[in-house]
């Protein structure tokens, strides 16, 4: 068996596509906004901006209300409106932008509102959000419909309001951030609470709080306002309008990892790819899952190409893996998933895979899917 594993430690620095990855994003929920979903491209990625649809839901009055939590280990997208009544959504990240939602769960027994949640990071099946109404915090089962411990109030100053929270994967800390753009800390374990106040000058209403994973980040800060920001820095992360309804106005923000299909699929007898798992760093579940109709050259890129190569003779599609630098696996047949194991490799990481059926002489190309490894 082939075990890439080696050649990804091998290659992590020289990869050609790790600075460009877009895989990697912050995400926030506006559910005013025609396309609720937005989705912003984290450093040192070229700015990528994208809109999608989500469930349809009539914002919260309060501001401060709503929130948005990716479970990207098992690629589930939660989102609520603020709305005791509205519950939380949850959709699966194939199925985002299709208005299709895998269930709708109750909010959390005793909220009058939902200002904050993030995927309990305690918790691997992933099962429970550690979730916020605004003063107060607590792991909720959502399926169950049972908070698995009382609240705990956050040690704010009096007239402040938890608005977002998140987990900072560099510091082991949960993350939260006060209307004022406050961010305050606690250790995930035990330990006390520390205040940050902004450093800088921010907008005045603060919605939500989230880390990148793809390198050592500090926290960014989403705002009524539609601005995404450092509040130590003032560094911007831009992000898409709401178009001719001005600017978005943020519910709430998440870290949020995905695969990046690059196209290059073939006319006829092309192979489906997929990446199956988590490819998370220190990941050990992690496949290339491919269907195909006859035999299959999979080949596993450990230095992904920022180009395409088309036009090659024998190759119907395009070649976006650069052979030199890839592993391969012939499979029969049918369905075939190649293991990868990525439980010593770091984050920042980027793979990507494309798969060749063989048929009529020609090699006919899959579409080609590229991966970055998050913390």
């Amino acid at each position: 068996m082939i075990q890439p594993k080696s050649l990804l430690l091998a290659t992590a620095i020289t990869s050609l596509f790790a600075a460009n990855a877009t895989g990697q994003r912050l995400a926030t929920y506006d559910p005013a906004s025609i396309r609720e979903f937005a989705t912003s491209a984290c450093a040192p990625a070229p700015t990528t901006l994208r809109t999608q649809n989500l469930m349809a839901r009539t914002p919260a009055m309060l501001m401060q209300s709503g929130a948005i939590a990716a479970d990207n280990t098992h690629r589930m997208l939660f989102t609520t409106t603020g709305f005791p009544a509205d519950g939380i959504d949850a959709v699966r990240f194939v199925n985002i932008g299709t208005g299709t939602i895998l269930a709708n769960y109750p909010a959390p027994p005793g909220f009058n509102q939902i200002t904050g949640m993030v995927v309990d990071p305690l918790d691997p099946t992933g099962n429970s959000l550690i979730v916020s109404d605004g003063y107060t915090i607590a792991p909720y089962d959502y399926a169950a419909g049972v908070l698995l411990q009382t609240p705990q109030p956050v040690p704010m100053p009096a007239g402040k309001t938890v608005t977002g929270l998140d987990f900072d994967i560099w510091n082991n800390d949960l993350v939260v951030v006060l209307n004022d753009a406050t961010i305050m800390r606690v250790p995930i374990s035990t330990g006390p609470w520390t205040t940050q106040p902004p450093a800088v000058g921010v907008p005045p209403l603060a919605t939500g709080i989230a880390v990148c994973r793809n390198m050592p980040s500090s926290p960014m800060v989403s705002f009524f306002d539609g601005t995404v920001m450092d509040p130590q820095t003032g560094t911007v992360q831009p992000f898409p309008s709401s178009g001719i309804f001005g600017p978005r106005r943020h519910r709430g923000m998440t870290f949020f990892a995905r695969p990046v299909f690059l196209g290059g699929k073939g006319n006829i007898l092309a192979p489906e790819i997929d990446v199956v798992g988590s490819f998370q760093a220190g990941s050990d579940d992690c496949m290339i899952d491919v269907t195909s109709s006859s035999a299959t050259l999979l080949a596993i890129d450990l230095a992904p190409m920022t180009i395409a190569l088309p036009g090659i003779p024998m190759i119907d599609g395009m070649l976006l893996i650069n052979p030199a630098t890839s592993v391969t696996a012939l499979a029969m047949p049918g369905r075939y998933q190649k293991p990868l194991d990525l439980s010593n490799v770091p984050p920042g990481v980027s793979v990507a895979a494309q798969a060749a059926a063989l048929g009529n002489g020609m090699f006919h190309m899959s579409e080609a899917v590229l991966f970055q490894t998050w913390q």
